[in-house]
């Protein structure tokens, strides 16, 4: 018996092996068929012949289980039910997959005696290899059985008394988990053609590339924003206020953008990268004015243009489930790559000083002009690339359905998203004026410093996503907090702030930040109910709103310091003292509502 034999008699269901491909006879008939037309021809039959021996199986054996299904809906189920309906619905879905694979494997075979031999099969039998594989029916069944975990009352099944009641639950739970992994498989079998997981990948690729380049906007001007406040009669701490406009348009505007992405995508984004290009340029032309009424308007017309409201929305709405998770953290790592180039090319320019048609190109102007230059090609690349999607629109009974749906796993995700982008902010912003202090470290090299920890962990989001289907979104955020809690405890000034603890707090900040954002975005996508999801506060509102709104907190944070104590050395422990008392609060309610973030109860 060969290698791929012994591995469908290992994965079969056994009482039902007789009804399997049979896969040996049928290898033994391809070594033997040569490469005549009419050979080909009875394989052909012979493997067709199978399928639908398969196929009928399959119709009889599941003809019980929609019944009992509907009997699981309308009843109050035993846990032995439970278990035993998952376990009959998990080897259905089995059979179905692994007879697919040997239909897949003979074809492959038949290839080397014919290059066509897949092709012609798939347009001659596609129907029948698309019944056998029943995947509408799967997933329905799959989302009814799923639903049954919410008539589990979270806090007593964990005092569960009955073991064989808990050995039943603890089964099904685990069958869930097996099934949702199988009808993945079976959905995205390499034998049968799909659609795309993505409606244009230009389109999908100018959304992700928007979250780098706007990013890279806002930290190019971090840096030198301290110089630049002094330079035009201001404090430092002045600094703070800028980036808290920054953030706090953008949050003002999130209500716009998603009001108007019910309707159109091309329009808005283009219109955002408009708003950037004005902004980046009047910042720059703030210098010869001494300004600082001009350096806030720049940087609030740069907030406007923050467009991560529409692209958020997108990837929730046109972004496959399978593929979502991928786009979420190709997203954040492009935020992430951002705020590495950011503070790298503002530290390369920082030094540049001279005189074109009567501006004075510098550290604090030139940067500005780079990203209006760039968010003008931008712009051009939206009108002949961007592809306007169809506008989706959920069926009245779905959105009245949902109506009913509990909104706390939403809010608990969204204390998960928010925390650890305050931390973040406040370390970014405050760095270039504590560093120094501290560490006696020069500007340049803080630039290079936020941009190495930041390109350092970005590698976390490849991660993420190789490990997306095996790990749920909650056990990513989970220890995301964990890390982002530990970090900002580390950047506290006890008695005497090292380097090597100040670099340890970066790193575990950088980390637990990198991680919640793209699982926080996914699980929210999942989470939130349809009603909501439709309207204006729809995914991509809440996650940029929510993610805005904490990086303007994170900046704030900056000017209240220097309002409470105008000595730098003291703004450390005013900012991370009570930053690491909320990330652990945010841990403990995260925690204590773990268990109602399991993904399969939205299914």
């Amino acid at each position: 018996m060969g290698g791929f034999s012994k591995t469908i008699e290992k994965n079969s269901v056994s009482s039902w092996r007789n009804s399997y491909i049979d896969y040996s006879d049928l290898r033994r008939k391809i070594k033997s068929v040569g490469s005549q037309p009419d050979n080909i021809k009875d394989i052909f039959n012979s493997i067709a012949n199978e399928v639908t021996r398969a196929k009928d199986h399959l119709n009889i054996v599941s003809e019980p289980l929609p019944s009992a299904i509907n009997s699981l809906e309308h009843d109050t189920p035993s846990s032995s039910l439970l278990q035993t309906t998952s376990e009959t619905l998990l080897n259905l879905i089995s059979f179905s997959l692994w007879n697919l694979k040997i239909v897949a494997k003979l074809l492959s075979k038949l290839q080397k005696h014919n290059k066509q031999a897949k092709k012609i099969f798939l347009e001659q039998y596609i129907e029948c290899l698309l019944s056998l594989q029943n995947i509408d029916n799967f997933k329905d069944w799959y989302a009814k059985v799923t639903q049954e975990l919410r008539k589990i009352d979270f806090n007593k099944k964990n005092h569960v008394t009955d073991a064989l009641i808990a050995k039943d639950m603890n089964q099904f739970e685990k069958n869930l988990e097996r099934i949702g992994i199988e009808l993945d498989k079976l959905e995205y079998i390499d034998l049968l053609p799909r659609e795309p997981d993505y409606p244009d990948f230009m389109t999908i690729f100018l959304s992700v590339f928007s979250s780098l380049i706007h990013l890279t906007n806002f930290y190019i001007l971090t840096l030198a924003a301290k110089d630049y406040s002094v330079y035009v009669g201001m404090d430092e701490s002045f600094s703070g206020v800028l980036s808290a406009v920054n953030w706090a348009a953008a949050v003002s505007f999130t209500f716009v953008y998603s009001y108007w992405s019910n309707f159109q995508y091309k329009l808005p984004t283009l219109v955002c990268s408009l708003f950037v290009v004005f902004g980046d340029f009047i910042y720059a032309f703030a210098y010869n004015y001494k300004s600082a009424s001009m350096l806030l308007l720049g940087r609030f017309l740069i907030g406007v243009g923050g467009a991560r409201v529409i692209n958020r929305r997108y990837i929730a709405t046109y972004i496959k489930p399978r593929s979502r998770t991928v786009w979420n953290s190709a997203y954040v790592a492009g935020s992430i790559i951002g705020r590495g180039f950011g503070p790298i090319i503002g530290a390369l320019l920082y030094d540049v000083d001279f005189e074109f048609l009567g501006f004075r190109m510098n550290g604090m102007t030139f940067p500005s002009i780079i990203m209006g230059i760039v968010w003008a090609i931008y712009s051009l690349m939206i009108l002949v690339f961007f592809k306007e999607p169809e506008i989706k629109k959920l069926s009245k009974d779905k959105v009245n359905d949902s109506k009913g749906q509990s909104l706390l796993p939403m809010f608990v995700a969204l204390s998960a998203l928010t925390i650890p982008k305050v931390v973040h902010e406040a370390f970014v912003t405050s760095t270039p004026i504590v560093a120094p202090v501290f560490f006696s470290w020069s500007t340049e090299f803080v630039g290079f410093y936020i941009a190495i920890m930041s390109l350092a962990i970005a590698p976390v989001h490849i991660i993420i996503a190789y490990t997306s289907r095996r790990f749920q979104d909650r056990q990513y955020i989970k220890i995301a907090l964990l890390v982002t809690f530990i970090g900002s405890l580390l950047l506290i000034n006890f008695s005497n702030l090292s380097v090597a603890q100040y670099v340890i707090g970066t790193i575990l900040m950088f980390i637990g930040m990198n991680m919640e954002d793209g699982a926080t975005a996914s699980l929210l996508s999942k989470v939130i109910p349809p009603h909501i999801s439709e309207g204006i506060f729809n995914a991509g509102l809440v996650v940029t709103f929510a993610g805005s709104f904490a990086r303007g907190v994170g900046s704030f944070g900056i000017a209240v310091a220097g309002w409470i104590n105008e000595d730098p050395s003291s703004m450390e422990n005013i900012l991370f003292i009570p930053f690491t008392i909320v990330s652990l609060v945010s841990l403990v309610i995260f925690m204590r509502y773990y268990k109602r973030l399991d993904t399969k109860l939205f299914t």
